[in-house]
């Protein structure tokens, strides 16, 4: 029986008011530490009327698909109802106008409008979304793509709070970093070697993520925390080189040169422009401009895996956006 009799009953506006109140008190001090301001947070009427609009819509949603699931309809026409009601709310909750309002979504959202300007080169753009593409669906064939969730669940607030602070300092320097060298200095160099401590240490705890998907996908799921207190990056970053999956994403990451960096074991030798470096006795060198390319494809490496979790959101918008057109006979190219 459909449940369009038996509306579920709303919030009254005393208990949606004491839920903002308390959802305020609880974000405030972690939207003042990812800012590093003192926030001045509070909601009026219109925040208030916006939230019953939401839960009222959800209830019409949910009283919709009640209503077609108990329908004696074919299995295909019953999709084809659902697919148009998916269309309806995307529609009503996000303004979107399209015909495929998924689609219009996915591309919204689609991680590379962040960073295509940044990395215009559209062929290593490819091959490194591709890339992380490939596990994420190998994880999403796996009825896993949840544990990816719960892995960066397990991280800890101070972990949490130390990437979102080092992702503001990396946004500041990318363009400099990137930015083309035709004369390469010593004082640059030198720059070029501070900027590298920051990005490296925003990239460390991506790898840390990226072999958090690699122990997923192998059945072996360890927390955040513990592959991060317990494997040294080095060891993190070799284990993914050797696998042909993730490969491509760390290929050109060198342990070697960050911890000659952090561990202040390098030369700069500026008769011969180049860079010597020790790590653990092991000496090697790179000239001025391999440094410099070195630090920028670093740079780019960390860009695009950042991306992963929005690169997550856009391709289950864009496999629903391909589900909805198949199911309704569509053409649209993509």
């Amino acid at each position: 029986m459909s449940n369009d009799s038996n509306p579920e009953k709303l919030p009254s506006d005393k208990e949606i008011k004491k839920f903002m109140k308390d959802f305020i008190h609880e974000f405030k001090p972690y939207a003042a530490k990812l800012t590093g301001e003192n926030m001045s947070m509070h909601y009026d009427n219109n925040d208030l009327q916006n939230i019953k609009n939401f839960i009222e819509l959800a209830n019409d949603y949910n009283r919709k698909e009640n209503s077609i699931a108990s329908e004696d309809i074919a299995e295909h026409a019953k999709l084809q109802k659902r697919m148009d009601l998916t269309d309806d709310i995307l529609k009503s909750i996000l303004g979107l106008t399209s015909d495929n309002p998924a689609l219009e979504l996915a591309q919204i959202s689609n991680p590379k409008n962040s960073y295509e300007k940044i990395i215009p080169d559209i062929n290593y753009r490819t091959l490194m979304r591709g890339t992380i593409h490939k596990v994420l669906h190998t994880i999403d064939q796996m009825g896993k793509l949840e544990q990816i969730n719960n892995f960066i669940k397990s991280m800890r607030p101070d972990d949490v709070f130390a990437m979102s602070q080092s992702a503001i300092r990396v946004n500041e320097i990318i363009r400099s970093v990137l930015k083309t060298r035709k004369r390469i200095t010593k004082e640059i160099v030198e720059q070029y070697v501070e900027n590298y401590k920051e990005i490296s240490g925003f990239l460390e705890p991506l790898i840390v993520v990226l072999f958090g998907m690699q122990q997923i996908i192998q059945d072996k799921y360890k927390l955040f925390t513990e592959i991060k207190e317990k494997i040294p990056i080095g060891n993190l970053t070799n284990q993914l080189k050797s696998d042909q999956m993730f490969n491509p994403l760390v290929e050109k990451y060198d342990p070697r040169t960050r911890n000659s960096i952090i561990h202040v074991s390098y030369h700069i030798d500026p008769i011969n422009k180049k860079i010597e470096f020790n790590d653990k006795g092991k000496m090697f060198s790179l000239t001025y401009s391999k440094f410099v390319e070195y630090v920028q494809e670093v740079t780019k490496i960390a860009i695009i895996i950042c991306h992963f979790e929005e690169e997550i959101r856009f391709l289950t918008f864009l496999g629903y956006a391909k589900k909805r057109d198949d199911t309704l006979n569509l053409n649209i190219e993509y």
